[in-house]
């Protein structure tokens, strides 16, 4: 039986229409929206504290920067003041909510990034971080590396569970599997290259670093 004719229940809160007939409004309190609004504060609590963590990098003239952990879990917008510390070396994200990291892409001295379980799927600001040493993606959205193609610095690299379908942007970085093999760590395992390469899921799983490197290198250049 249709709705047609159903009285509906009449309510405490009325709202008045344009011929002055009172029309019941829900009783039911929206729940998304303190939600929402306690999940925003949350995020501004957040970036205020990564604020004030930039503020005193820059005045210490610190060369780590630690955003990780309860008090950065809801950061979801790096501060554009990041960008001024230049001298930055290492910076951890860990776990955070951030997806753009556009404000990066002047840290020129950065060695080590740890973008573990954030939301980050482009990394195109990384292009020109040429110091980088060693970056971590494992558990990210990214599914394009070939920013990375120029950072030949790069000896440690962790895609672990992307959505990385190509690892050919990999071959110019000779560190990897050329001149430093056994000190290089490169893991691509779960990704999506591994999944659809029964080859590449096989390489993925070799427990030695160097092997593991060189391997796929050597099947890398073959295809």
């Amino acid at each position: 039986m249709g709705r047609v004719g159903h009285i509906w229940p009449v309510f405490n809160k009325k709202i008045s229409t344009s011929k002055g007939a009172p029309v019941a409004s829900s009783p039911i309190p929206s729940e998304k929206e303190p939600q929402d609004a306690a999940y925003a504060q949350a995020q501004d609590a957040a970036y205020a504290r990564a604020q004030d963590a930039i503020a005193t990098a820059r005045t210490s003239g610190a060369s780590d920067l630690t955003l990780f952990g309860d008090d950065f879990a809801d950061l979801a917008v790096l501060p554009p003041d990041i960008g001024n510390l230049t001298a930055l070396s290492s910076l951890n994200l860990i776990s955070t909510q951030v997806s753009d990291i556009s404000a990066l892409s002047g840290l020129t001295a950065l060695n080590r990034l740890d973008l573990r379980g954030t939301r980050v799927s482009d990394i195109s600001a990384l292009s020109g971080l040429t110091a980088l040493i060693e970056l971590d993606l494992a558990g990210t959205p990214v599914s394009d590396i070939s920013a990375l193609s120029g950072l030949t610095a790069l000896r440690g690299l962790y895609l672990t569970g992307t959505q990385v379908s190509d690892l050919s942007p990999l071959l110019p970085l000779t560190l990897f599997a050329e001149e430093y093999p056994r000190s290089a760590g490169l893991a691509f395992q779960n990704t999506v290259a591994a999944q659809a390469d029964p080859q590449i899921d096989i390489i993925a799983e070799i427990a030695d670093d160097a092997k593991r490197a060189t391997d796929l290198f050597a099947y890398l250049r073959k295809t």
